[in-house]
Formats: structure tokens, sequence, C-alpha cells
């Protein structure tokens, strides 16, 4: 089992850089949504926060990650953790979002990766910063989203000479399609100590208007 790129920490599987309970903080009100719902995790790792939502009652989980050694993670933790919940995991580089997204077949074809034209979930936690055009990343996100959408940064704008865009303000690039109904400086466990953009984390959770 890998271990040196895990992101995940699994009791009795692997060692990774995060526990779930970390992971999922700031998460509930995405928790208490997903009875019946379909969810899109983009950036999912070994599956962890996707397994989480489907024992709360999703019905549809896709997940979109890198490394195809974390995606056989996932697909094993659904196997013996939650078999009867529908699921296909996508090893493909978020980098390169605009071709899965723009190629996206119908959901008749199983045997080729595709994406589902909205869901009811969509999580952004802790990858649009890592990509080249987070602006682009965001708004295809968001297109994809129905009703909630969760994205986690090391700030709320992203302003990185990496992706060479300006900067990024997700909650102004949000507003006119969504309202910002929660917002985390932070996890909630480091909130009595002063934030600073890189230290922590920034989560907002979007609800579409």
């Amino acid at each position: 089992m890998p271990t040196a790129q895990a992101w995940f920490t699994i009791p009795g599987l692997q060692t990774g850089k995060w526990t779930l309970d970390r992971q999922m903080a700031g998460l509930d009100a995405i928790r208490r949504a997903c009875a019946g719902a379909t969810v899109l995790d983009l950036g999912c790792a070994e599956g962890m926060i996707s397994l989480e939502l489907a024992k709360a009652g999703a019905r549809l989980v896709h997940g979109v990650e890198l490394e195809a050694q974390r995606v056989q993670v996932a697909e094993r933790l659904f196997d013996e953790r939650c078999p009867d919940v529908a699921r296909q995991f996508i090893v493909w580089d978020l980098a390169r979002f605009d071709d899965l997204y723009l190629g996206r077949t119908a959901d008749s074809h199983p045997t080729k990766p595709y994406l589902r034209t909205r869901y009811d979930i969509v999580l952004c936690l802790a990858i649009a910063q890592k990509l080249p055009n987070p602006d682009r990343f965001l708004r295809l996100a968001a297109t994809l989203c129905s009703s909630l959408l969760a994205v986690r940064l090391p700030y709320p704008v992203i302003d990185d000479a990496r992706s060479f865009n300006i900067a990024v303000d997700v909650k102004r690039m949000l507003a006119d399609e969504f309202d910002l109904i929660q917002e985390t400086e932070g996890y909630p466990a480091d909130v009595n100590r002063a934030y600073r953009p890189g230290d922590t984390a920034w989560l907002g959770i979007f609800r579409r208007k």
C-alpha cells in the first residue's frame, strides 16, 4: 500500500499527511445536505471525504484525482465500506480540467471517464491554488454545481505568480450566482490563534441562488 505520497491517514491501511477529522472540519453543512445527493469531489485523494458523504446518504459520488495509487485506495475503500453507493473515480490532471469538462460523455457510457452535467454538491478542497489557472477551474466547477459548493484555499484571494493570473477573489467571482453561507478562516480547531494567509486554510461554502 502506498505511504510516501498518501494524503489521508487511514487506520490499518496507511499513514498520510492529514487525518480525516481535520479535513472534514467545517464541512458539517455539506454532510447534512448529503441525503440523496450527487457529489463531485475534485482532487479527492484517497476518497475519504467522498466516503464520509456516501455514509451520510449521498447516492452517487464522482471523484477526480491525479495520483492513480490514491484512486486505487478510494475504490478499495468504497468496495469494502460503501459497496452499494454508485461511484466513479477518474485519474485526471485537473490542470487539464477543461478537457475533462468539455469532453465528458453521457452517463450511458460508463467505460469512459465522464462528468455529469450537474451535481448537487461540488467540493474543491485545497486544490485550486495548485493549478495553473485557478480562475478557470473554479468557474467550471461552479458551473457543475446545482446546490452547494465548498472551496478550501490557503486564503480567499488567489494571487500566485505561478498562475500567470490577476488575483482571483473567490467570493467576488461567485457572488452573482451563489450566496456565501459559511466562511471559516482556518480549521475550526485553529480559530483561537491568529490567522495568517497560508498558515491554516480558508473555507467558503456557497449555495446556488
